[in-house]
């Protein structure tokens, strides 16, 4: 993170100058003052005051920053991280940033400036050079140097998706999921560990594995990728599919086909199957309980305000029966 040093050496001015700037006291040449703002702008600057603010005081909110609070599981987590922050004494600050990653920026920044007590970040964006571990800040899932995370248990739901796929005797299985690339840079996230899970399982068993995966820009055209891929591999018995969505996708593609997901394909996804349960599909799919991982992401941001050690979490996930496997 960039110090009051790094602007006065980037604005070509003395330490005091930017402190008369930042305090607005004592004359600054205009020039020189929007040398110095341009200067504190490209470098991501925060005041010192400012950030010991996010610390040292508190008006009782934490931020909660989420890709889409429509989502019917972030919502649920959304949901019950208010309800326990409640009982705790804490409001919370919802910030939906559609997955945009200069949105995010800029959440993180206006509450650090809004004096908010802790931030819980959900991205999927590589922000990392925008987060200082010394403030209370968690992620759920993605991972971060220094900064700790909750998250389910990804690899032994990968692992309980491939031990049922290997129950219903499936001969010929597929794994489908994202790569971790976003505009061609690798974010490391703990889902990632779903496929490890997974594949760690069907070599144990001795059990081939395709693998089909497409990139988080890709994901716009993932209807006319999905449909071309099984145009030509169709003959799958098993498929795991790392999030509920993708899984949806593919039973209705087997559907089309005359090929029924539960009866001549298993099918899983990987959510709980929550966002689908009023569909002509009951999915089979590993649950995240999204109660367990409100109570931890909670008990977690209000000891990081603490300034207490916290380790980052792994909550428990189990299968939830359902019709396509």
């Amino acid at each position: 993170m960039a110090n009051i040093k790094d602007v006065a050496k980037k604005a070509g001015v003395g330490i005091a100058t930017v402190s008369r700037v930042l305090n607005n006291s004592g004359y600054v040449k205009e020039s020189t003052s929007i040398r110095i703002k341009e200067a504190i702008k490209e470098l991501n600057y925060i005041p010192n005051e400012i950030a010991r603010s996010l610390i040292n005081q508190s008006n009782k909110t934490i931020a909660f920053i989420l890709p889409n609070s429509m989502h019917l599981f972030f919502g649920e987590l959304l949901y019950y991280t208010e309800e326990y922050l409640f009982d705790m004494g804490y409001k919370v600050l919802l910030c939906n940033s559609s997955g945009k990653r200069d949105k995010e920026i800029y959440y993180l920044e206006m509450l650090k400036n809004n004096r908010v007590d802790g931030v819980i970040l959900l991205t999927t964006n590589d922000i990392e050079e925008h987060l200082d571990s010394s403030l209370p800040i968690i992620s759920f899932d993605s991972i971060f140097e220094d900064i700790p995370f909750v998250s389910s248990d990804n690899y032994m739901g990968g692992k309980l998706a491939a031990k049922r796929l290997i129950d219903n005797e499936c001969g010929k299985i597929l794994y489908l999921g994202k790569k971790n690339i976003v505009n061609k840079r690798v974010y490391n996230t703990n889902t990632v560990k779903r496929k490890q899970g997974f594949l760690d399982q069907m070599f144990l068993n001795e059990i081939d594995v395709s693998i089909y995966e497409y990139t988080y820009d890709q994901y716009q055209n993932i209807d006319i990728l999905l449909s071309d891929y099984f145009d030509k591999n169709i003959d799958f018995d098993g498929i795991f599919a790392m999030t509920d969505e993708l899984a949806f996708k593919v039973a209705n593609i087997y559907k089309e086909k005359a090929i029924l997901p539960g009866k001549d394909i298993s099918i899983i996804g990987f959510d709980g199957g929550r966002s689908y349960q009023n569909t002509c599909f009951n999915l089979t799919s590993i649950n995240q309980d999204s109660k367990e991982l409100a109570k931890a992401l909670s008990e977690m941001i209000v000891e990081k305000i603490k300034k207490n050690d916290v380790k980052s979490t792994l909550v428990p996930v189990k299968i939830n029966d359902g019709d396509t496997a």
